[in-house]
This record gives structure tokens, C-alpha cells and sequence, in this order.
């Protein structure tokens, strides 16, 4: 992986384009129809030299730190740190290579790993172990010393008890399979789609086995209550607490025997004041019975005098130690890091300890381009004083495999966090799937079990980018109600691509309204339609977003560059904030590699998304600083105009008047050659007749008709695909039609560079008429027809003839597509030429083949239907096809106001 440049490299082709394309882009052009033709040659004919490779981002660590959850160790847990030197293969590679863990890959792809560790004989004797892991997406297997422990699917923390016997004094063996191959109906989150963060599998964070006592505190969550700041509040913990055999307890002072399997432990809590580490409260003990391999809920609650809450303004924190004893010996400890904080929402915005707040966030992505997901917890924590430093009070996480000292370093500093489940612009029919609900209930309790206690966070995401408030929506969020009721310190909402609906899942607490990229003007245009609340809800603006093109300085007045962004926000924020939306959210705060190529906005950099106020690497832009001047109402930078002027390629005027010209030479020259265009248009019965009856034409004549054919069509083709190379919808459509990456990325090359667009699918309509010609010719031997192949070929070529008044449009068709009108003519009159020369190709099949002209009409007509037909049905099946693009459609319609 280098730089911007990085592509997964998960496909043989895909390795050939994903390496050459870029390179090719900063190239000369005086080079690019050579290496264009070169490359598309490499690619029919490279051998797959690459295939089952995988790009391992380690970034070795120590389990350490407070944040680590369940393997923070204490007096009475010991951990077995299985982070650093594994072992690792691929189903395509035996052999096994060396890796440091945690580590992750981008590819999709299916990975054993395997590591040795020691056990000691006094931990066997006295301890019962648990297998934990933070995250191993998506799919895992475990097993230990060959016995199998438990499977995982989901990017969330997970554990498993190891039974007696499993482990072993001395050596052991640890195997974890993981496959991160996502699907596009079931999985959380769906298959990557344009502008989806890379879903990286692996052992992407830490990984250990934790000796605890015979009884140890599973999992707490904690409430709070308060009338006020400096008054008394109280705490409330439901802890869940695990047991394994009981023999390992022994008899103590107090005579609490241990007897058939069953035994007697207390359970208090003390809560410490970090700042002084003075215990401020203690509870009273709690006594419970508890049978061997058990999971026993506790409930104890312990008052606090002179509680400090917490805020982004005063981050107060308390730390509660969770103490269970058997007797009077102390069998588990464990320290729970929390504070005293409310959130509600009112119809006018979120409301934050009886206070009105007001949100000023930025969107993070949990990713960087040298360890992936594996980020460094100094990274981290950079990050986080990155995001502090602008005088942001919010964070929204756009995923949610990221590390628990995230939370623990927003708890520390002050910036409230809205966490997202990574599930992106998902139609609502999809979202009522069954499996969708099981598995994004499943991530979803895994995420809050884990982290609610943290006071930053305040809201959980259910989906973001939904299509309207439509019931497949109503459904889906219902079905996660049962959450909500359990964690109630915590508010729950949805972000929408569209707003055209009245009714709210009854569990909402509010609602964001995504904002699609676009021009200041247009950008206002979608924000006076946007309602600050909906149906007695606040609706907050959670998407602002800019890409840019990556080193453009050109000024503001190119729509693509970093002053642009800048401008963007500039202007946008305070009209924002002076029309009483109850906050927002810029997107983002850096960029992040993306799965498939993006075509909008950069034209080398595909495979990033370019919407941060800072570069990957954590370079501040031109926006990071107008984001803090606006935040913190301070003078902002001032934003260079520039002079850019729109690029109009030549190259559509120099070949249409090459194509008009060489087929006036040929009219004008070439009186057989009139006279046959013009039958051959006006009365192609009767020319398709001829050819039939072996009337001789010319074959280089011929030739040069589906030549210019061919590249009249491209060129036409070429324009519609430049005017729409910086739709953000258009990006998208494409993106469900070539969904291989490797063949996304090469539109998208040809979008921006419109000679070898020309050039490449010039030759590729003359190629298709050439396979139809011999198609033809093979299935003249089912008709019992003689047929001689140059018939065949003059009829594919004559038929293409209409395709030659593209020639003269094309010229300037993609400046007249400024006009709404002419988009809309343009775009029929392309589909209905297809149609037209299909008509065509038929017509003089069947005059060639002497078959009744409607039966074969009929029967093309029906089998071309049918292959596009299944075509579509194949893709939705996959990918879901249908549902996305009537979830684009929706979004399409919305934001144009209709």
C-alpha cells in the first residue's frame, strides 16, 4: 500500500488495473492511446501471477491501557497476551508466513492463522480462562490445541469461556479462521458499495485469554441519577456475573462452604475520584448464590455526594471498582470508568444535563493508510485531540469496529460521540430483511453492551442514508426497540437521504438529514426543504459534506479544489446555524480508502474518498481551518478565487469533423457507395435484399461503414459519459452496473479521459458487430441457409449505418446537456438507437436467413429480452439490483423536488 495510490488487490485483474491505471493518469498523454491499447491487452492477457495474495497492515502492540475492557488486568486477572508474532495462510497458499498482530487486509478473503503460547501450571490450577477478542470481522472460528472453541460473525468484541481441559501446562496452539467476505442482504455491514469505507478482515485489534477467578464480573451496565451539579447522585450497576467450577473456591474464615456445585460470593462497589483517587462512596455488600458455569445477575446501587458532572466543557469522570468475594477473600476485581451526565431530546434539540446543546461535530472514519483499522491507540489518541482541537463537542463514528480507547480518550477529553451501525444507504426493503434485522440486532447489542458506560457516548445510529420514512424502516427500527429499553441513558435515530414521509419509528429520538454533495447554491436549495423537526422530533444536518481533488490549489472558482471546500463551509455554516437547525456534522474529518472507485471527483486518487478537512495521513486542509474558525467563532482563513475556467476537450470537435469528413469523402467520391448508404437507409429491405441475392460490396467500404458506425456511437457515448463524470447519481448507477472494482475503475478512467474513451469502445461496438456476424453465421447452419461470412459481416455493418448522425452531435453534445432539455433528448435518443439498430440487425438476419421477418422479429426480440432480463435478475439476486435502484431513484427524485 503507498500513499493515495493503495488498491485492494483481490483479483488478478484487478492487481493489473488497480497498478497500472493511476501510473497511467500521470502519464503523457501523447502516451495514452498507446498504453490504453497495451493495458487492455495486459489484462486479456497477463497470467494471474497475483491471485491469493493479501496485504497484511500490522501494527504490533501489548495488551495495555485502561480501555482494553474485559482484558484490563487487576489483582485478581491475569492476562495471556496473544498480541505480536503470528503465523498466517491463505485457501491459495499453503505455505504459512509470518505476521505481527494486531494486523489487518482489505481483500476479501479467506485467512487461518495460528500462534504458540505458554501456560503456566499455577494459572491451570487456580484459574477459568476466557478466549477475547476486540475485533476479528467477519467471520471467525476458534480453536484451541484442535478442540473447537466458538464461532463469531460480525465486526464487534466477543468472548468465550475455555473449559477444563482445553488449555495445557506449557505449549499451546491457537487457530483463528476468518473470512470477511461480505453479501448484499444479510450481513452488518453490507457488501461494500461507492463511498463504503475498505472492510478489512484479520485480527484487527487486540486479542488475549484472561485468567479470572472462579467468578468474575461478566459485564455491567451502569445508570445514573441527579438533581444538579455539586448535589448528591446515585449509581445503579446490573452486573452479570460468570461463573466457572466452583471447586476451585476454597472454604474460608467465614465458613462459606463450597458444596455440590453451588457457593455463596458478595458483591460491592466503591467508586474512586480519579483526580484524587480517593474512594468518594462505597456500597453496601450484596449477597447472592451461584452455581458452577452460571450467569447470575447482581443489582446494587451506592450513592455519590457532590457529584461533578460530565460535559465537553468538564469532563469529570469517576471510576467504579467492582469487587465480588467469597467470604472475606477478594475473588474479582474490575474498574468500570463512567460519569454523571443526562441527554434527552426535545422538539428544539438535544438537551445535555438540563441544558440546551447545540452540536458542532465532524464524521470520523476509523481508518488510516498505514494499519488500516489497526490504528495505533497514540494514533488514536491523536486523532482525538485532532478532532478536540477544532472546537468540535461532537464526533459521529461512521463505523463501528473502532477500538475502545476511542471512547475512553473521548470520555477524557470531552466530545460527545454518535455512533453509528455500519449500515449506509440501504433501501428499506433490504432493511426489513430477516437476516438484516438478526445480524444488525446482534451487532447492535454487542456495541452498546460493550460501551454504553461511556458517558461520551449519546446516541446510536440505526442507518444512515435511509430512502424516506418508509416501513420497511419502521419495521427494521422496531425490531431493535428491545435495545433501547434495556439502555436508557442513551438516545437512538436514523439519518435520511430523503424526507418525504410523516411517520418516525416510535423508538427514535431524533433524526439527521444527510445532505448529498453539490454546489453552494444547490446545496442551499436542498436545505430550505429540510424541516428543523418532524413529527414533534428535532432533525439535526448530519452530513456536510466536499470532496475535492487531491493537490488542487486552483482556488475556489474550480468546483474541485481544496479552496472550494473551504469556501464551502465558509459560507454554508453560519446560514446554517442562523436558520436554527439544532446542529450539524461535517463530513469528515479525513479521508479514507474506499473498496470501490469512486469517479466524482478525482481522477487518480479512485480509490480514496476525498472529503476530509484533512488528507489520510492527518494533514490539515485550507477546511480544517475555516471548521475551527466557525466552531469557535473566530476570523476565519481567507479563500483564494483563483481563475479556473471549465476544460472543454478538443478532441470531440476534432473527431466529429474526422468522422463527418471521412464519410463525405466516401458520399461524395464514391457513387456506389451513395447509392448504397442511401438504400441502406432509407429502403433497407430492399438493400438487405440484395446482399442476400449476392449482390457484391465492397469490403473495405464496408469496413469503413462500421467503423464510423462504431466511433459516431462512442463519440456520442464519450460526451453523455464526460457531462456525467462528476454526477454524484451517476456514480452511483455505474457502480451497480460494473461491479467488478478493476472495471469500474476503467469508466471511470475513460470518463475523465474522453480520447481513449473513444478510441477503446469505438473498437469494442466494431467488435461487437463482428461477433454478431459470426453469430449469425453459426446459427445460418440451424436454418439449413448457405451463407457466405461476408454476407453476414455486410449485414452487421450496413445495419449500424443511422449511428453515423451521432457524428455531428457529438461534437457538442455534452455543452448542450447544460439544458435540461437536451439531457433528456440526449439520453432517449441514445436508448432509442440501440433499439433502432437492434430492429435493424434483426431485419437483415431474417432477409439473409429467408425466414418469415415478424416470427424472427418476435423471437430476437424476445430473446434479447430475455437476456437482459436474466442479466438483471442475476444482479439482484447478488447485489440486490432492483432495490438499489429504486432506493437511488427515491433519493434522485427527492432531491430534485419531485
Amino acid at each position: 500500500m503507498s500513499g493515495y495510490g493503495f488498491v485492494p488487490l483481490y483479483l488478478c485483474s484487478d492487481s493489473i488495473f488497480t497498478t497500472l491505471v493511476p501510473a497511467l493518469m500521470r502519464l503523457n498523454k501523447s502516451y495514452n492511446m498507446r498504453l490504453s491499447a497495451i493495458l487492455l491487452l495486459m489484462v486479456i492477457l497477463v497470467p494471474c501471477i497475483a491471485q491469493g495474495q493479501i496485504t497484511m497492515l500490522e501494527n504490533p502492540r501489548s495488551i495495555a491501557g485502561e480501555n482494553t475492557l474485559l482484558l484490563r488486568p487487576s489483582q485478581t486477572r491475569q492476562i495471556i497476551d496473544l498480541n505480536g508474532e503470528w503465523q498466517y495462510r491463505t485457501d491459495d497458499i499453503e505455505t504459512w508466513r509470518r505476521v505481527r498482530v494486531p494486523a489487518c487486509f482489505p481483500e476479501p478473503a479467506k485467512v487461518e492463522f495460528r500462534k504458540t503460547f505458554r501456560v503456566d501450571a499455577v494459572l491451570l490450577k487456580d484459574y477459568v480462562f476466557q478466549f477475547v477478542a476486540l475485533s476479528i470481522p467477519y467471520y471467525s472460528e476458534i480453536r484451541i490445541n484442535g478442540k473447537f472453541i466458538g464461532k463469531h460473525s460480525g465486526d464487534g468484541s466477543f468472548s468465550f469461556k475455555l473449559q477444563p481441559g482445553i488449555l495445557k501446562r506449557g505449549s499451546n496452539e491457537i487457530q483463528v479462521s476468518v473470512d470477511n467476505s461480505l453479501n448484499s442482504s444479510e450481513t452488518t455491514p453490507l457488501r461494500e458499495r461507492l463511498w463504503d469505507n475498505i472492510h478489512y478482515g484479520g485480527i484487527v485489534q487486540d486479542v488475549g485469554i484472561v485468567a479470572n477467578g472462579p467468578v468474575w464480573a461478566q459485564e455491567t451496565n451502569i445508570s445514573t441519577s441527579f438533581s444538579g451539579e455539586n448535589r448528591p447522585g446515585t449509581v445503579s450497576f446490573r452486573t452479570l456475573l460468570n461463573s466457572g467450577p466452583l471447586n476451585k473456591l476454597e472454604g474460608d474464615t467465614s465458613s462459606t462452604p463450597v458444596s455440590f456445585g453451588r457457593s455463596r460470593v458478595s458483591h460491592y462497589v466503591e467508586i474512586i475520584d480519579p483526580s484524587t483517587n480517593v474512594v468518594v462512596a462505597v456500597s453496601e455488600r450484596t449477597t447472592t448464590d451461584i452455581e458452577s458455569d452460571r450467569l447470575i445477575p447482581v443489582n446494587i446501587s451506592v450513592q455519590v455526594p457532590l457529584i461533578r458532572l460530565w460535559s465537553p466543557e468538564a469532563p469529570n469522570l469517576y471510576t467504579a471498582r467492582l469487587l465480588t468475594l467469597h467470604g472475606n477473600t477478594i475473588i474479582d476485581e474490575s474498574f468500570i470508568d463512567f460519569g454523571f451526565r443526562t441527554i434527552r431530546a426535545s422538539e428544539d434539540g438535544l438537551v445535555l444535563n438540563g441544558q440546551p446543546l447545540l452540536i458542532k461535530g465532524i464524521n470520523y472514519m476509523p481508518n488510516s493508510p498505514e494499519h488500516g483499522a489497526s490504528m495505533s491507540l497514540s494514533q488514536i489518541e491523536r486523532d482525538v485531540l485532532l478532532l478536540k482541537n477544532t472546537g468540535a463537542n461532537a464526533v459521529k463514528v461512521l463505523s463501528h469496529n473502532v477500538h475502545p480507547h476511542f471512547y475512553g480518550m473521548c470520555n477524557k477529553y470531552g466530545l460527545l460521540v454518535f455512533q453509528d451501525l455500519p449500515l449506509s444507504r440501504v433501501p428499506s426493503q433490504v432493511l426489513a430483511n430477516d437476516g438484516l434485522q438478526t445480524s444488525a440486532l446482534n451487532s447492535l447489542k454487542e456495541m452498546v453492551s460493550r460501551d454504553a458506560n461511556n458517558p461520551s457516548i449519546i446516541a446510536w445510529g440505526l442507518t444512515r442514508g435511509a430512502n424516506g420514512l418508509a416501513s420497511g424502516i419502521e419495521i427494521y427500527a422496531n425490531n431493535l426497540s428491545s435495545i433501547a429499553e434495556s439502555y436508557a441513558d442513551q438516545l437512538y435515530y436514523i439519518t435520511y437521504a430523503a424526507l418525504n414521509g410523516t411517520d418516525i419509528p416510535e423508538y427514535i429520538d431524533f433524526i439527521g438529514y444527510d445532505l448529498p454533495p453539490g454546489s453552494i447554491d444547490e446545496s442551499r436549495s436542498q436545505l430550505a426543504r429540510v424541516p428543523r423537526t418532524k413529527t414533534g422530533r428535532p432533525v439535526l444536518l448530519t452530513t456536510l459534506m466536499y470532496p475535492i481533488e487531491v493537490g488542487n490549489f486552483n482556488g475556489h472558482s474550480d468546483p474541485r479544489s481544496i479552496d472550494a471546500q473551504a469556501e464551502y463551509i465558509l459560507k454554508l455554516y453560519p446560514e446554517i446555524m442562523d436558520s436554527e437547525f439544532p446542529g450539524l456534522f461535517i463530513h469528515a474529518f479525513a479521508d479514507w480508502q474506499v473498496m470501490l472507485p469512486i469517479m466524482t471527483y478525482d481522477r487518480v486518487y479512485q480509490y480514496t474518498a476525498t472529503t476530509g478537512i484533512m488528507n489520510a495521513y492527518r494533514q490539515k486542509r485550507l477546511a480544517y481551518d475555516v471548521v475551527k474558525a466557525r466552531f469557535n467563532n473566530e476570523k476565519p482563513p481567507v479563500v483564494t478565487s483563483g481563475d479556473y475556467k471549465e476544460e472543454h476537450p478538443a478532441i470531440f470537435v476534432i473527431a466529429g469533423i474526422l468522422l463527418v469528413f471521412a464519410f463525405a469523402i466516401m458520399y461524395n467520391l464514391f457513387r456506389r457507395f451513395r447509392e448504397n448508404a442511401i438504400r441502406a437507409f432509407l429502403r433497407p429491405h430492399n438493400f438487405f435484399s440484395d446482399v442476400r441475392d449476392q449482390r457484391i460490396l465492397s469490403f473495405l467500404q464496408t469496413t469503413l461503414v462500421g467503423l464510423l458506425a462504431a466511433y459516431s456511437l462512442s463519440l456520442f457515448g464519450s460526451n453523455l459519459l464526460f457531462y456525467y463524470r462528476i454526477s454524484y447519481f451517476a456514480d452511483f448507477i455505474l457502480s451497480h452496473i460494473f461491479v467488478a472494482p478493476w472495471l469500474k475503475q476503467w469508466v471511470n478512467y475513460t470518463a475523465w479521459n474522453p480520447m481513449e474513451n473513444i478510441f477503446v469502445m469505438g473498437a469494442l461496438y466494431y467488435l461487437f458487430l463482428v461477433v454478431y456476424a459470426l453469430l449469425v453465421r453459426l446459427v445460418s447452419i440451424f436454418f439449413r441457409a448457405k451463407l457466405l461470412l461476408f454476407d453476414c459481416y455486410t449485414i452487421a455493418m450496413w445495419s449500424a449505418l443511422p449511428l453515423l448522425v451521432f457524428a455531428p452531435i457529438g461534437m457538442v453534445a455534452y455543452r448542450l446537456m447544460d439544458l435540461p432539455v437536451f439531457e433528456v433528448i440526449f439520453l432517449a435518443s441514445f436508448i432509442a438507437m440501440h433499439i433502432w439498430i437492434l430492429i435493424r440487425l434483426l431485419k437483415g438476419t431474417s432477409i439473409l436467413l429467408d425466414v418469415r421477418q415478424l416470427y424472427f422479429n418476435i423471437t430476437g426480440s424476445i430473446l434479447f429480452v430475455g437476456l437482459v432480463v436474466l442479466f438483471i435478475l442475476t444482479m439482484d439476486g447478488q447485489y440486490n439490483t432492483i432495490d438499489h435502484t429504486m432506493y437511488l431513484q427515491h433519493i434522485w427524485l427527492y432531491v430534485q423536488g419531485l
